[in-house]
């Protein structure tokens, strides 16, 4: 109700508000109220309502928070039908609203990633398959602000993915994890990678100085290559213990599944990761992650080079890029 809104925005003001503008007792009584709302349940359609008419940023943070609380742990009782449309409605929501705090969008592509791994235990990629679709075209479309949301919602589920000891979605068993991680690997994390590439190549191509816009979207598309290529790939059944040491390597050597030969030993591949450096040497951060990139691909190990004949042409291809690059 209309009481009800006007009600949390005044705690929200009251909590935003400066410490001497305020009483201890004002402070805690707005604390509660918001204590109060976390602990709503099945708060979906009131989430919702807050994101549609609150001006207020700390209450569409709250809103935000409580719509990933609410996912996790109220999943089992949302109907597939009610899961999918939160999902479009929250994706429509941020590719909408442009003015919103970038906290406030980062909260609500984590959701879309926990919900949109969830669906993937039962659908097995299949709304995943869709979002990308929806991701590509957002990226594809030249509008520098939707890029950056595609590129956020892509960090995002890669992010749930990432880590079965880790994840922030703690509603699932660890073995649930590592079955929709393994899944994932192997089929769209590829298509994320092919796609990101793609991108990657059109970037380098542009002549001259990088404009603001240019940089900030080559340091999404940089970390979510960069993501991939630090990947800890599934490629063995390990126990739990083990599972979480190797998850907790920074930088694990590149070890992809048979699936990923045919992109690794591309040659066009290593080529373009060190004309990326070549072109972005000059800026300190663009550099190291292009330069981590190339770190990963010289350690790339396992399946993907099935003998020694395959693992000398890939290293010559290797050589060849950086001694161009020395000389």
């Amino acid at each position: 109700t209309r009481s009800n809104m006007e009600q949390l925005e005044k705690a929200a003001q009251i909590l935003m508000a400066p410490p001497e503008l305020v009483t201890t007792d004002q402070r805690h009584e707005a604390e509660q109220v918001f204590l109060q709302l976390r602990n709503t349940k099945n708060p979906f359609n009131l989430c919702r309502q807050l994101l549609e008419t609150t001006q207020v940023d700390y209450l569409l943070f709250e809103a935000a928070t409580l719509l990933r609380v609410g996912v996790i742990r109220e999943w089992r009782d949302l109907s597939k039908e009610d899961s999918l449309q939160l999902r479009q409605y929250i994706v429509h929501y941020v590719v909408s609203r442009r003015t919103i705090p970038h906290y406030v969008r980062e909260t609500l592509v984590q959701v879309v990633g926990i919900m949109v791994k969830r669906g993937s235990v039962e659908d097995q990629g299949e709304d995943r398959g869709r979002l990308l679709t929806e991701v590509e075209q957002l990226i594809s479309s030249g509008d520098n602000t939707m890029r950056m949301i595609g590129c956020s919602i892509i960090s995002a589920l890669m992010q749930e993915y990432a880590v079965t000891v880790k994840s922030t979605d703690v509603g699932l068993t660890w073995e649930t994890h590592f079955k929709a991680k393994k899944q994932f690997e192997g089929t769209d994390l590829r298509r994320i990678f092919h796609f990101i590439v793609n991108l990657l190549g059109e970037v380098v191509k542009v002549e001259g100085k990088m404009n603001e816009e240019l940089s900030s979207l080559l340091l999404k598309l940089l970390g979510i290559a960069e993501t991939t290529l630090t990947w800890s790939f599934i490629s063995l059944q390990l126990p739990k213990r083990l599972m979480s040491v190797f998850e907790q390597d920074q930088n694990p050597s590149l070890r992809p599944g048979q699936q990923w030969r045919e992109t690794f030993l591309d040659p066009l591949i290593v080529q373009l990761f060190f004309k990326l450096y070549w072109r972005v040497r000059g800026d300190w951060e663009l550099g190291h992650h292009a330069l981590n990139c190339l770190v990963q691909l010289a350690s790339l190990n396992g399946a993907v080079l099935i003998n020694r004949q395959v693992r000398i042409k890939y290293l010559t291809q290797y050589l060849q890029c950086l001694f161009s690059l020395l000389s």
